[in-house]
């Protein structure tokens, strides 16, 4: 598969909803109600320096953390828990929002959402309103509340990505479908009814699909069903549960879905954050396809057409 020529859930199931980054978001642009807690995980107050400010050459995504120290805030959108990672010293950046799958929380997603964030990226877990049901409500909050919210961000700066596991990788593309968007991950997504299939045809959003092995925990893999309407690289992990797709994940997910793996957590890690610095940011070419990438599926750590 030539991806450039094209250019651009833990499982039972659940019930869900591109343009581009200017195309608007209706509602309220208000920022997010609810605690503002202090930072629960700040970097040195004293380091406010800006790598873009430095006279650094531009970023350059490699694996490890980026250059930006990261600050998190446990806040509220619409009554949903949310964390916010926010790199430090930046005054624009792209908003990234990330759905975690079928009966779990924003918690899982935490190292994940952190790794992206130092890249240059806000980014946003949340609790979903339904996480045991309701696919096309949880699509309605990502692309209404949550979006409004993020965008709300004194940094935002406009642009934005739907990323999400499981169920929450459904919820994703039906957002994406419904109000655009300039990047998309599925991580390890799961379809139920035929709605993210009938949704992909709709996101013309650049799309990364991260899957594990088929097992009855991603529905034998019905994610890797769908046809999206603009670029799609779909990337498998060899040998992944879909605790995998994770991180942290817990003693719960591994006993239903089998076990995680921190070589194989990390690999996820890795390409969703450098999927969304070369779509919003650039400077991760060697990881689509590039050199990079040629050289982890030579290792077996990836493989993809």
């Amino acid at each position: 598969m030539v991806l450039l020529a094209a250019l651009f859930a833990c499982t039972a199931p659940v019930d869900g909803a591109g343009g581009t980054g200017d195309s608007g978001v209706p509602g309220d642009t208000s920022a997010p109600p609810g605690d503002t807690s202090a930072p629960a995980d700040t970097a040195d107050p004293e380091d406010t320096s800006d790598p873009e400010d430095s006279g650094e050459p531009p970023l350059t995504y490699d694996e490890g953390d980026g250059p930006y120290d990261v600050t998190t805030e446990d806040g509220k959108v619409s009554g949903q828990g949310v964390t916010w990672f926010s790199p430090r010293g930046l005054s624009a950046a792209p908003v990234v929002m990330w759905a975690h799958g079928f009966a779990r929380s924003r918690a899982f997603h935490h190292d994940s959402a952190r790794h992206a964030a130092t890249w240059g990226l806000v980014v946003v877990t949340v609790d979903l309103p339904e996480p045991y049901g309701g696919h096309e409500a949880n699509g309605a909050f990502l692309a209404d509340e949550l979006l409004t919210a993020a965008l709300a961000r004194p940094e935002a700066d406009g642009r934005w990505a739907f990323v999400g596991h499981s169920a929450g990788g459904l919820a994703a593309v039906l957002a994406a479908a419904e109000v655009g968007a300039d990047a998309v991950v599925g991580l390890d997504a799961v379809d139920y009814d035929d709605l993210g299939r009938d949704a992909a045809r709709q996101v013309t959003a650049p799309t990364l699909r991260l899957v594990g092995e088929p097992s009855a925990c991603n529905a034998s893999g019905n994610g890797r069903d769908w046809s999206l309407g603009g670029t799609d690289w779909m990337v498998e992990v060899p040998r992944a549960s879909h605790c995998d797709f994770e991180s942290p994940t817990d003693t719960l997910c591994s006993a239903v879905c089998g076990s995680a793996d921190s070589a194989r957590q990390e690999v996820v890690g890795e390409y969703a954050a450098a999927w969304l610095v070369y779509t919003l940011l650039g400077g991760a070419e060697a990881w689509v396809e590039g050199a990079e990438a040629q050289a982890d599926r030579q290792d077996g750590r990836i493989d993809y057409d």
